[in-house]
């Protein structure tokens, strides 16, 4: 693979080794309706804030968790919040079951300056970071990574960084972990979505559909020449 040259997002890109394996097992956790009780879970339809940086619109058969709520169901599935976790959404909805995870991390302004930086180097990055999280749980919490399933790109129009990491679980099963990193004036909230492989379509269009395209950068927050509204489609 050719070397390629990346806009200067390294750092958004390795200051958020996110541990694949929490999001995982708060996901497992949800399908599977552990205690749902133990949390003040939000169902929508609803309008939510992401710790005030951003507002989503929670759909229909969708529920969401608030920061301090995300942090200890991913404490209670014996997994290790990294800190920048905003909130969380779960779907059960017609279209299958899904996760996501929204981070966000202060960074100060990030400029577009060219750097050499190779995927296969990136990718090599998030193995090693995933390798010694690993040796701090319990196999069958372990993750172990696959490879890109979307390589990175920054849409400079949108001010987004999209990349998806292939994976499996210590039982094998193909999963996905596709972020979505939405640049603020100074920093950037992350949205990731936990999915198994053989859904990941399907899960990545009504991810698109129902969390991207219903989630507003606060005011006060967004870039000088971001819209206020990060839809598809301008309005």
């Amino acid at each position: 693979m050719k070397n390629k040259r990346w806009i200067s997002f390294l750092t958004l890109l390795m200051s958020s080794l996110f541990t694949i394996s929490s999001a995982l097992q708060v996901s497992a956790a949800s399908e599977n309706e552990q205690a749902p009780d133990e949390y003040d879970w939000i169902i929508g339809p609803a309008s939510v804030s992401l710790d005030g940086k951003a507002t989503l619109e929670v759909p229909e058969s969708h529920s969401y968790l608030d920061k301090p709520n995300t942090q200890r169901s991913i404490l209670n599935s014996d997994g290790k919040p990294n800190g920048n976790e905003i909130g969380s959404l779960t779907s059960n909805s017609e279209f299958g079951s899904w996760y996501v995870v929204f981070e966000y991390v202060k960074t100060g302004h990030i400029h577009d300056d060219d750097q050499n930086l190779s995927a296969e180097e990136l990718l090599s990055s998030y193995i090693r970071g995933t390798e010694e999280d690993n040796r701090e749980l319990d196999p069958e919490y372990r993750t172990y990574i696959t490879g890109w399933e979307i390589e990175p790109a920054y849409d400079s129009t949108k001010h987004q960084l999209v990349y998806s990491l292939g994976f499996k679980n210590a039982d094998q099963q193909a999963m996905v972990n596709y972020n979505v990193k939405l640049l603020t004036r100074e920093g950037y909230i992350t949205a990731i979505l936990v999915t198994d492989t053989a859904n990941f379509q399907q899960s990545r269009q009504a991810f698109e559909e129902t969390v991207l395209n219903q989630l507003s950068i606060n005011a006060g927050y967004t870039t000088r020449s971001t819209m206020l509204r990060l839809t598809k489609h301008p309005p």
